[in-house]
């Protein structure tokens, strides 16, 4: 994949759509009509850029820099299986139970390595942190405490 895109974002009349780190940055997310994001996960494909070439081109049009914000995304493919689905549900429960992101992830990854299609870094995901890995999560948005829900 290309690490300047993200594929599967959207789908516009059956077919995906690809949202670039150009329109997240210039979208009404980022034009302060949310609040200021402190912690985004991009659970796709190259959300961090590829094993061979960091980009925070995506944690920057979220607005993570400085202190106690922070970025996770993926340096390489992930698949859609149900090994990912429960590594994604463990990093929450951890961030939930007040684990910094980096803690959060290593925890995850103790008990089942993210998975990559096995042409893509011998099936590993590479993870993509950028900001400040000590970031706790206080609340989310949407949400009632560290509970997230849809908002309608």
């Amino acid at each position: 994949g290309n690490p300047n895109v993200i594929a599967d974002c959207y789908n516009s009349g059956g077919s995906t759509g690809i949202m670039s780190d150009y329109e997240i940055s210039t979208s009404n997310a980022s034009k302060g009509m949310l609040p200021q994001y402190q912690f985004v996960h991009l659970d796709t494909c190259n959300s961090g850029g590829s094993y061979v070439q960091d980009s925070t081109d995506l944690s920057n049009a979220f607005g993570i820099v400085g202190q106690d914000t922070a970025f996770l995304g993926w340096k390489t493919e992930v698949v859609e299986n149900q090994a990912n689905l429960e590594w994604t549900l463990r990093f929450y429960d951890n961030l939930s139970s007040g684990e910094t992101v980096w803690d959060a992830y290593v925890t995850a990854q103790a008990l089942g390595i993210k998975q990559a299609p096995s042409s893509d870094n011998n099936g590993f995901a590479t993870v993509a942190v950028y900001g400040d890995t000590y970031t706790k999560i206080h609340g989310v948005y949407g949400g009632y405490n560290l509970q997230w829900c849809l908002p309608w």
